[in-house]
């Protein structure tokens, strides 16, 4: 039982570490405007409006392997109920993303989407992480 907390610890410690990286890689190459405060909710809205494609598919991407990597990894340390625990360690990731969708005011469709993807990706991740050998999953 100890084991399968700990492996949900490290998949949430590893989705958290995977989005700050990919999200800073993002924020690296498209910089904000000056002048758009957090709080500013009518600037972030045109802002988000007129977003480049290519920061929106950061954001998706680093959701995506946030949650692969929080429910594979928790998955494979645990040792009882691998799937379901990978299932657990994934849903961090899942109340990331809403949150992310809930505060900023970005597209019903596009937030949709993504939630749905987080979703697939943490199932994928946790069938992934509870077999013996990758190629065993398909099977």
């Amino acid at each position: 039982m100890l084991r399968s907390l700990s492996a949900v610890i490290a998949g949430v410690i590893c989705s958290g570490l995977t989005f700050m990286i990919v999200t800073t890689i993002a924020r690296s190459i498209y910089t904000r405007p000056e002048g758009i405060l957090p709080d500013d909710k009518e600037a972030l809205a045109d802002y988000l409006s007129s977003q480049p494609t290519g920061e929106k598919l950061f954001l998706s991407v680093s959701l995506i392997l946030s949650a692969l990597f929080a429910s594979y990894i928790a998955a494979r340390i645990s040792d009882m109920y691998k799937f379901w625990i990978g299932l657990i360690g994934g849903f961090f990731m899942v109340m990331i993303t809403v949150s992310i969708f809930l505060y900023l005011p970005y597209d019903k469709r596009y937030a949709a989407i993504n939630i749905l993807l987080v979703f697939l990706m943490i199932a994928l991740g946790a069938k992934l992480g509870s077999t013996k050998s990758i190629g065993k999953a398909y099977k």
